[in-house]
């Protein structure tokens, strides 16, 4: 009996701790956090936002004690959560980490299921990164990622492609010298932004229809994750990034 009561009493305990993982944090002007339950990309280490200006106000300096706090109350790696100090220098000090399209910032997906945005304390070569899922027509997967790249890395290269700078922030991760056991192919190519030409870096997959392509805009690394049957250069000719 005295074990029927403890499960009674146990389970719902669990149930109502499946769902704090996966909570949508927004900080109120008082500073209280505000929950609304949404699906995350996993637990602890990623925040959801539904929207671009619950982003900047979550990024924002009144807000930074709050974020970095979250983190860290998650049990998050102590130089996860001072990267994600430096990321928020970095987008500070040069802004630029928003996709627009044709001069306005990206549809959001908002769709059950789906994150719209994401910020993970760690996640691409071990930095903190956004994800952000745009809305397409189609339903294809497409999303873009942008990681903050501090100005000292970016100092250590002698070029500005996205190859040369995951050598160094990640030189496990595929690259022209080295396809890893994913990919079928990969190499350079010139692209052209709507606003520039970047020198990006594509990889082709083994056993995915979608590509990823990388490349460095100002002092962000972004990769798109496209079909580019469907999302060519078209497409990134209408690319650009804003602050928020």
């Amino acid at each position: 009996m005295k074990k029927l009561f403890f499960l009674i009493i146990l389970i719902p305990c669990l149930l109502l701790c499946a769902c704090e993982t996966n909570s949508n944090v927004d900080f109120t002007e008082s500073g209280k956090e505000e929950i609304s339950y949404y699906p995350s990309f996993s637990s602890g280490s990623s925040i959801d936002y539904d929207t671009f200006a619950k982003l900047k106000k979550a990024l924002s300096s009144k807000n930074e004690d709050k974020l970095l706090s979250y983190f860290l109350n998650e049990r998050v790696a102590g130089e996860q959560v001072k990267n994600v100090q430096i990321m928020l220098n970095t987008i500070r000090l040069h802004g630029n980490i928003v996709p627009y399209i044709d001069g306005k910032a990206i549809e959001l997906r908002n769709e059950d299921g789906f994150s719209n945005i994401t910020l993970f304390s760690s996640e691409k070569y071990g930095l903190p990164c956004i994800f952000y899922s745009p809305k397409v027509s189609n339903g294809d997967n497409l999303y873009i990622t942008v990681t903050c790249i501090p100005d000292e890395i970016l100092q250590e290269q002698e070029s500005s492609t996205a190859s040369d700078l995951i050598k160094i922030i990640a030189p496990g991760y595929p690259n022209i010298d080295n396809f890893g056991t994913r990919c079928s192919n990969v190499y350079n190519e010139v692209i052209k932004l709507s606003d520039r030409e970047v020198d990006a870096m594509v990889y082709e997959y083994n056993n995915d229809n979608r590509n990823s392509t990388f490349f460095i805009y100002d002092h962000i690394l972004v990769e798109v994750r496209n079909d580019p049957d469907i999302w060519g250069m078209q497409w990134f000719s209408t690319l650009s990034f804003g602050s928020l």
